[in-house]
């Protein structure tokens, strides 16, 4: 998704270039005249091409200094309205200055040697009678409208692209909710009495007013501990990632359960709940059939199977 925005931001960019390329191209011609008399009195192609380049690095740098300082403006504004956070320049890394300095000096060429070129492409006879371009000089005025209309194909593409991602990841249903629920983390280092820690604290939570449900696991919903699982007498084990949670998880975060029934507080600790892609990993012809069955666990794919749940 970066990679998709950091492309529109260059097709954006390309757009502008070309915008401002296609307008520099159109002042150069109300021009010709002025173009054509420097030209018989003796200008050679540096000398309209320092005027060009110093024209277009005022337009630049001006564009430049603008943009930051609108942005600079808006960036507390839309931190506290919209709670969006923008960069101040004096964050900004290495990478990023280079690249903001490198896409200034690309303007600039861009912008100022190209009407050079094809304010030389034509003899001054034709600047002064204020002639079009020939048909074989028709090329090069045509490629900064061509490029702008790739950019703004790119931007359409890719723009649809990120609305279909993001549009995709917020109405696909994970399988869990994370509405209203806060996380902690616990601490790395824990004591001997760590259990008896967290089941304080979790009854001084949950009698709190505000707080429906407390529960403690091993890891986040989304994280968890690479497990290798395989059915008694199957040949074939499988990986997946595993949590130590207790019997409040699956009902604060609204976990649906296919079949079976939800752990209670004086379960064995070796109980467990397994995905429906878990019991089809596992060789369990139906979810029924993985109610109340055994398998071993082991702690990763290349360990001894020992544990039985």
């Amino acid at each position: 998704l970066s990679t998709t925005l950091a492309l529109i931001g260059l097709s954006v960019i390309a757009m502008a270039w070309a915008n401002y390329v296609n307008l520099s191209i159109t002042r150069t011609k109300r021009r010709f005249k002025e173009i054509a008399t420097r030209r018989v009195s003796g200008a050679k192609v540096i000398d309209m091409t320092i005027q060009f380049m110093v024209e277009a690095a005022m337009v630049n740098m001006m564009a430049i200094t603008l943009a930051l300082t609108l942005i600079q403006v808006i960036r507390t504004p839309l931190s506290t309205l919209f709670g969006i956070h923008v960069a101040t320049l004096s964050s900004l890394s290495t990478t990023s200055t280079v690249t903001l300095i490198s896409i200034v000096i690309v303007g600039i060429l861009a912008t100022g040697m190209y009407p050079a070129i094809i304010s030389f492409g034509i003899d001054p006879q034709s600047l002064f009678r204020k002639g079009s371009f020939s048909s074989g000089r028709r090329l090069l005025p045509n490629i900064p409208t061509t490029g702008h209309f790739i950019a703004a194909i790119t931007f359409i593409l890719l723009s649809s692209t990120v609305f279909w991602q993001i549009n995709y990841v917020l109405s696909i249903d994970p399988g869990f909710t994370r509405e209203g629920v806060i996380s902690i983390n616990a601490p790395v280092m824990k004591p001997d009495n760590y259990r008896q820690i967290v089941g304080t604290l979790k009854k001084e939570l949950a009698s709190l007013p505000d707080v429906v449900n407390a529960s403690a696991s091993s890891q986040s919903i989304d994280e968890g501990r690479n497990l290798a699982f395989k059915k008694i007498g199957a040949d074939n084990s499988m990986a997946a990632d595993a949590l130590e949670v207790d019997e409040n998880f699956a009902t604060l975060f609204e976990l649906k359960l296919i079949a079976g029934r939800n752990f209670l507080r004086d379960d064995e600790p070796t109980a467990i709940i397994v995905s429906r892609e878990a019991a089809r990993k596992l060789a369990f012809r139906s979810v029924d059939e993985a109610v109340g069955s055994k398998v071993l666990v082991a702690p990763n794919a290349g360990s001894t199977f020992a544990d039985e749940c």
